[in-house]
């Protein structure tokens, strides 16, 4: 297979792809080389090292991406002896000594250096010990490296799209259940940080969570800050306080706006006096987005929805998460973030709809809930709370984002929030980073070449 790979790489290449390889620089990271060498994309025929000596492939390691060589668990036969041990890959072997190696207790257990530029035909030293050294200049497989430069080049965010058709159906599945479980679990350990940060208040956690969900993209991080600007258990301690509750958010917010006359009087009071008594600050009013929202989607009315679901979640999520539905819980959330008593609300007439919609919901559930629901499975051990966390990303439809579009434009759009959170991790730590290497996409792509 790799014999006729490297065939019609020879036959097909471009000139200037060869010339570029075989130059004396070569024109691409080392985590490349580390990946030709892992995954044998080069002419394996009748390897020999610097040395002369003849080298056998049994096992040439898995990537690490840790303090010490580039692999580990390489199987190689050398002069008819066979090795066990890591592998280190350099562009040039000069890097050995240059990177202090040869003193460096980590890499005394070497047993092959791969590099592309063997500066010498002698084998180096790992604190008194050679190693053999194995270049791979006229070896190279340049239809990976043709495939590497199109998915690093490519105009598009998504490196690969003009031939993702090429990678086989079994792959994307199982590269969907990989990340939607990274991102999962990345999730889950922020949560116990955050959690670990607030000395153990959970409720606030949460209160955070919400408070960047109701922010969206535009204006998650704002929202943040308003959260802990008031934390959770501020606003609990006004909640039989409609006129207090309102100064709070509208005051701290900074989006006082179009109140008049005695509400507007009373509310400015209301918010000086409990800045001064809870040290309280404003805001910047520039520091929400408000082009392009709609009348019922605008700051102002969110925070109104926010302030009234959060002070009534009291003692109460974890309730929430205890239900079997998600789309109990979405029911829930809309009823409980309705704005009741518009009087309170100078700085925005609330008219129409006060009640959050469903997409709104599904994005409290899926970027607040889970994750919170996720860090206690990992933390009680509690199998049932992640597979209740993994039935309401599959019982909630997919999210509608930009990230979709352009998946569902190439025909991978998911059918869930399972596979809508997959696509955002391969978007934002993949894709977005062009880290294609380590992407099974990109990958199988350059395997195949």
């Amino acid at each position: 297979m790799v014999h006729s790979k490297m065939e019609r790489a020879r036959t097909n290449s471009p000139p200037r792809s060869r010339d570029r390889v075989a130059g004396s620089v070569f024109p691409y990271p080392e985590k490349l080389l580390q990946f030709i060498w892992q995954e044998q994309l080069f002419d394996t025929r009748d390897l020999r090292t610097v040395s002369g000596l003849p080298l056998v492939v049994l096992r040439p390691g898995r990537i690490q991406h840790f303090s010490g060589p580039d692999l580990d668990g390489a199987s190689l036969v050398i002069d008819g002896e066979r090795w066990e041990g890591p592998v280190e890959v350099h562009v040039r072997s000069t890097e050995w000594e240059a990177h202090g190696h040869h003193r460096d207790p980590a890499y005394d257990q070497v047993i092959l250096h791969v590099v592309m530029h063997a500066c010498s035909d002698r084998s180096i030293c790992a604190n008194g010990r050679p190693v053999e050294v194995l270049s791979l200049r006229d070896r190279l497989d340049t239809g990976s490296l043709n495939t590497y430069e199109r998915l690093m080049n490519a105009r598009e965010m998504i490196g690969c799209a003009r031939f993702i058709d090429k990678v086989p159906q079994a792959l994307r599945h199982e590269w969907m259940e990989d990340l939607l479980l990274e991102r999962l679990l990345r999730r889950s350990m922020q949560v116990r940080s955050a959690i670990d940060r607030s000395q153990g208040d959970q409720d606030q956690v949460v209160h955070e969570l919400i408070a960047k969900a109701f922010g969206g993209p535009s204006n998650g991080l704002t929202f943040g800050r308003l959260a802990k600007e008031l934390p959770v258990r501020l606003l609990w301690r006004y909640r039989d306080d409609p006129w207090r509750s309102a100064a709070l958010v509208q005051g701290v917010s900074g989006l006082w706006g179009g109140g008049e006359g005695n509400n507007r009087t009373r509310e400015l009071t209301e918010f000086n006096a409990l800045a001064r008594m809870h040290r309280l600050s404003v805001i910047a009013p520039a520091s929400w987005l408000r082009r392009g929202a709609r009348p019922v989607s605008t700051p102002a009315v969110r925070i109104a929805q926010w302030l009234a679901l959060v002070q009534s979640l009291e003692g109460s999520w974890q309730e929430l998460l205890g239900a079997r539905s998600a789309m109990v819980v979405r029911e829930e959330l809309m009823e409980r973030a309705r704005v009741i008593d518009r009087e309170n609300w100078c700085f925005e007439r609330m008219r129409g709809q006060c009640r959050i919609g469903k997409q709104l919901a599904e994005r409290i559930i899926i970027n607040a809930f889970v994750p919170v629901l996720l860090e206690q499975a990992a933390r009680q051990g509690a199998i049932e709370l992640r597979d209740r966390a993994f039935s309401w990303l599959d019982e909630l439809p997919s999210e509608r984002n930009a990230v979709v579009t352009e998946w569902s434009a190439l025909g991978l759009g998911p059918d869930s929030a399972a596979g809508s959170q997959a696509l955002l991790e391969l978007r934002e730590l993949y894709c977005r980073p062009r880290r294609c290497l380590f992407c099974k996409y990109g990958r199988n792509l350059m395997s195949r070449s």
